[in-house]
């Protein structure tokens, strides 16, 4: 019996680090509404428009992923899991913006918009392919974070586009 209870104590010793790195996994912030009110906060007074300017929304993009990541231990599947919710963000940005602009544009640019959404999904799938033929750590991270750079490429884009266009 004394055998026994030492072994599940050893057992016990080996999981308790995965649980604790698994319980910091979850505890990172990956919640929409929290990334969006973060990038209210981050440009909140510096003039910066997240909308239509492209550099203030990859410095709120980057400035978050840091606070997330750190949350994580930047373990690779923390720095994953990161860019991936912001990239959801980036995409829920984008599909928003194209709703918009498809509700009230004239014809010829809601069919660039829609034409354009394919174009970009294909280009951004093939940009960042390249990573997973590379052998690193750091390409899953990398590839995610290449993925959410061209999505705040199209939301500008799409801001632009909705800013400008005749009406």
């Amino acid at each position: 019996m004394h055998r026994f209870l030492l072994l599940l104590a050893f057992l016990g010793s080996l999981l308790l680090p995965a649980f604790a790195s698994a319980q910091t996994g979850a505890g990172l912030e990956l919640d929409q509404d929290r990334i969006d009110q973060f990038f209210r906060s981050c440009l909140e007074g510096t003039g910066g428009d997240p909308k239509s300017d492209s550099s203030q929304a990859r410095k709120c993009t980057n400035s978050y992923y840091a606070q997330c990541a750190e949350g994580g231990g930047y373990s690779v599947t923390a720095q994953k899991q990161c860019w991936a919710a912001l990239e959801t963000y980036w995409d829920s940005v984008a599909k928003h913006r194209a709703k918009r602009i498809e509700n009230i544009a004239p014809a010829n640019l809601k069919r660039y918009v829609t034409e354009s959404a394919r174009a970009e999904e294909r280009y951004r799938k093939e940009r960042c392919r390249f990573y997973q033929y590379l052998n690193a750590p750091w390409t899953g991270p990398a590839h995610a974070r290449c993925l959410t750079d061209t999505l705040i490429d199209r939301a500008v884009d799409l801001q632009i586009i909705e800013e400008n266009m005749p009406r």
